[in-house]
């Protein structure tokens, strides 16, 4: 037969052992099946061509296009362009890399050497492992992080914060109380934060009023007591809660106009109040028997003393004769300037009044007083 290979493959005819040598069939005729077999031995040889070489691990049978054949090493010129991929189907190549370093691939599709890799273990495909010591870039990060995993459950910072804070309403604050950042819910309107150690937050919302400014509170209608041996309100005010404190000063002065005093000795006994408590009293005399008219005013400073159930206080009486006698006979005025000094046990958290009385020792018409204005301030 005409041998095909390495067209194509042959397809021999083999003599079974009944075969005669010199076999009516010609494809079993020994001198045509020893040509048949020299023509392939021939044809095997010219497609793997000469050059003596042994076969090893890792090594292909390469030719050289020059008739000859080696068992070499793969090289890059060996695989055509179109086959350099990184696919499952066809061969990768790349260049040596260094001893530690991870490889990348390049524009035309190789492997090539790349980045140092970290001393430590790199980090694998576990959803349970542990990272340390590894640094991720922003650009890799993507979704949010649940707050149950230490995260914000949140893509910007304020809704971040809006998340892990434990605000719930316009107002709250955020204070530690020595162990956790907990919530202060926002206290009532005109009320201020006031330090508290006695508080589980270390502060609290009170009511001090116009602490901010100097002045406490300022009125100036006329209040007029008349020919009453009784005791009578010359004016009050509601100093607000926690104004003392435990060391503050407040500093009331109470403008009196239009006193008269009856002759025949009256007296006028001003009492300074501060809640149930009379602080101090001054009393204002006349020692002739004339009738005169007078002007002045009771100045109280109030004070905390080192608690909210302890104030101590000066008060000062100040008045002036005024320009003419009424009626006839000689005249005078005894107890111009007053000081008094008082004390109290009141609770200042709460709202109390300070007030001023007024009581006449003669029942009579002519026995007047008007307190015309109230000024406290807060002196410190």
């Amino acid at each position: 037969m005409t041998i095909v290979y390495p067209t194509s493959l042959d397809s021999f005819s083999n003599p079974t052992g009944s075969d005669k040598v010199n076999n009516t069939t010609d494809a079993l005729k020994h001198a045509t099946q020893h040509a048949d077999a020299n023509d392939a031995i021939e044809a095997l040889q010219a497609k793997v061509g000469i050059d003596a070489s042994t076969p090893s691990a890792t090594k292909v049978l390469g030719g050289d296009g020059a008739g000859q054949s080696t068992w070499r090493t793969v090289k890059t010129e060996d695989i055509d362009a179109t086959d350099k991929s990184g696919s499952d189907a066809t061969i990768i190549t790349g260049t040596a890399g260094t001893n530690g370093n991870a490889s990348q691939w390049n524009a035309d599709g190789d492997l090539v050497d790349g980045q140092v890799m970290p001393a430590s273990d790199i980090v694998g495909i576990s959803d349970t492992q542990t990272l340390t010591n590894k640094t991720i870039g922003v650009s890799q990060l993507s979704g949010t992080v649940a707050i149950a995993n230490g995260g914000t459950n949140a893509s910007t910072q304020t809704e971040g914060f809006d998340n892990l804070a434990p605000t719930t309403t316009k107002g709250d604050l955020v204070v530690h109380d020595g162990s956790d950042n907990t919530r202060v819910a926002v206290g009532s309107n005109d009320q201020v934060l006031v330090a508290d150690s006695a508080e589980s937050a270390g502060v609290k919302w009170a009511a001090v009023g116009t602490l901010q400014t100097n002045k406490v509170h300022l009125t100036t209608s006329d209040t007029t007591a008349s020919g009453s041996t009784s005791e009578t309100s010359l004016g009050s005010f509601t100093l607000n809660g926690n104004t003392l404190s435990t060391s503050n000063i407040v500093r009331v002065t109470f403008f009196l106009t239009g006193g008269n005093l009856r002759n025949g000795g009256s007296d006028h006994a001003f009492k300074v109040k501060y809640g149930s408590t009379t602080l101090a009293s001054h009393t204002l005399g006349e020692t002739g028997a004339s009738e005169l008219s007078y002007t002045g005013k009771v100045v109280l400073n109030l004070y905390g003393n080192g608690g909210t159930s302890a104030q101590e206080s000066h008060s000062e009486l100040h008045a002036s004769l005024g320009p003419t006698a009424i009626g006839s006979g000689a005249s005078g005025i005894s107890n111009t300037y007053v000081v008094a000094t008082g004390s109290a046990t009141e609770d200042s958290t709460t709202n109390l009044d300070i007030e001023l009385t007024v009581q006449y020792s003669v029942t009579a018409g002519s026995n007047t007083v008007t307190c015309s204005a109230i000024l406290a301030e807060l002196i410190s």
